[in-house]
């Protein structure tokens, strides 16, 4: 009858409803913990290296390559990396996760022990084959065994692989960057196996360094060096103690790699984040070849540094000459934040800005002066440059030695005659300082500027120590101008786009430390292309 079969439908749609209904939190827990091939990763693992498309970074590369002409285009990078593992890395699914994986070794019962440090760690790599291609071992890579578990490849420098089988993720994974490639290091279980290692080889490599000259003495300057290693190997095992966890990502958008570094520290700070003044300075900078900010904290920390160290940095990088020290020493005591603006070009020459907040702006004025006139000499010594005082007061006017026509003449396209260096107050709280011509404005409306752009970014999470905004198109069209008048006969031409910006960031959180760095890889492979055709 219709009123049986109506209540035969019923009954079979209740019974569909209650299979459904029993059905989604089954599929709900498989689409949650089907995370091939995170799921092999090792509760314990001690570092996870994730690569998510290599398709999509492989094509990033082809196309910078392509757009500069360069003869590296149609390289692909991600398997030359692979081939180390991997025996034909073409095989390679890059649209899937690739994973390599670092996880503690168990010895087997019986198994004798591995030595006084015990256990090493062994790598493990994870992968899927492109279909109907099979993987395998490369020869020549440390892994020693393979398996395939749901189409994943699973290769292990151990003797035999161990297949996770426990359900939700490794807790490595709770801090994974959610990006295009990202890497997880548990840093305090590797140090507690490998830093009584590395304690050890260092100390004996630091220790073969006081070696006795031919007549068989030992010289002071050996003696110090070695000293000076010694404190710094100290320092930065101690440094090593003290950190639980690295996070690294890369992420590639419109060409731009941003690249980010978290440090978690064993002990959290009470931190407070307060980057107001530092970004409001920064807005005020005109020039924008280099731009950067540092916080007074961090300025301390670094001359800190001894004057042995600065010396044998100023010998492969640039670093302040050591005369230098002892005043910017007594100047950062009475000075927090700053923020320093660097410009070069035909119009104003080599130009600097500066912005500091300090804690007593006559006393900054006053002592600031009294270093410049204290150091004239060596200026002149160190940089050919001679400081004279001018009639308005915390000035000088600037005038550079040149040894013949030649050198004066470029001497003087850097630095024009006539040019200054002036000091004065800014508002209450700060003091302004200002290196080019007389004429030009150091100092603008606030505007969003590189810098403060970059600051902006994570005002509110780190407490920013050094950030850094440069254009290296700019820096080099600049350059090109000044050659351009040094050399009238020899035109260069570079054009003014695209930017070629890059930036740089570091700072305290609440749970360690944060870098950042960003690379318009696209805008600094033009330029690089253009300065080789100059040549």
């Amino acid at each position: 009858t219709p009123a049986r079969i109506s209540s035969t439908q019923g009954t079979r749609c209740t019974l569909h409803s209650m299979k459904i209904t029993t059905l989604l939190p089954l599929l709900l827990c498989s689409t949650i913990y089907a995370q091939h091939p995170r799921d092999f990763i090792a509760d314990d693992a001690m570092s996870v290296l994730s690569i998510k498309d290599g398709n999509a970074i492989n094509a990033i590369i082809e196309t910078i390559y392509e757009k500069t002409e360069s003869t590296s285009a149609k390289v692909e990078y991600l398997d030359i990396f692979l081939s180390q593992f991997i025996d034909d890395p073409t095989a390679v699914d890059l649209s899937s996760e690739l994973l390599l994986v670092v996880e503690p070794t168990v010895l087997s019962e019986g198994q004798p022990p591995a030595g006084m440090f015990g256990a090493m760690p062994h790598m493990q790599i994870i992968c899927k084959a492109k279909e109907g291609r099979t993987l395998s071992v490369s020869s020549s890579s440390w892994l020693k065994a393979s398996t395939t578990v749901d189409g994943w490849f699973i290769a292990s420098g151990d003797n035999k692989v161990n297949v996770r089988k426990g359900t939700g993720l490794s807790e490595i994974f709770e801090t994974m960057p959610d990006t295009q490639a990202g890497w997880v290091i548990r840093f305090a279980p590797l140090w507690q196996q490998f830093g009584p290692i590395a304690q050890m080889t260092g100390g004996m490599f630091i220790g073969s360094m006081n070696k006795p000259d031919l007549s068989g003495v030992i010289s002071k300057e050996q003696r110090n060096t070695t000293a000076s290693a010694r404190k710094a190997f100290k320092a930065l095992t101690a440094w090593c103690a003290t950190i639980e966890k690295f996070s690294f990502g890369a992420d590639i958008e419109d060409f731009v790699l941003t690249t980010t570094v978290e440090i978690e520290s064993k002990d959290k700070s009470n931190l407070t984040i307060d980057n107001g003044s530092m970004h409001e300075m920064a807005t005020y900078l005109n020039d924008s070849m280099v731009q950067y900010a540092m916080s007074g904290d961090f300025i301390r920390q670094l001359l800190e540094i001894d004057e042995r160290t600065f010396d044998s940095i100023a010998s492969y990088a640039s670093a302040p000459p050591t005369f230098l020290i002892s005043s910017m020493r007594f100047l950062a005591n009475v000075a927090e934040e700053n923020v320093v603006a660097y410009g070069l070009n035909s119009k104003n020459g080599l130009t600097l800005a500066s912005l500091i907040d300090v804690n007593n702006q006559v006393e900054y004025l006053k002592e600031a002066s009294t270093a410049v006139n204290s150091l004239s000499e060596q200026v002149l010594e160190e940089f050919s440059m001679k400081l004279s005082e001018s009639k308005m007061p915390h000035t000088w006017d600037i005038s550079m030695m040149g040894e013949d026509e030649e050198n004066q003449n470029m001497m003087d396209a850097v630095v024009h005659p006539g040019d200054q260096l002036r000091l004065k107050k800014q508002g209450t709280e700060r003091v302004a300082i200002a290196f080019g011509p007389q004429a030009w404005r150091a100092f603008g409306s606030p505007y969003a500027t590189s810098l403060s752009q970059v600051i902006r970014r994570h005002s509110k999470q780190v407490e920013i120590d050094f950030a850094l905004a440069v254009d290296f198109r700019d820096f080099s069209t600049g350059f090109i101008e000044i050659l351009n008048e040094i050399n009238p006969d020899e035109q260069a031409v570079l054009s003014q786009s695209p930017s070629a910006k890059c930036s740089l960031l570091y700072g305290s959180t609440l749970g360690g430390a944060y870098v950042e760095a960003q690379l318009n890889v696209m805008g600094l492979a033009i330029l690089f292309a253009e300065l080789d055709a100059l040549d």
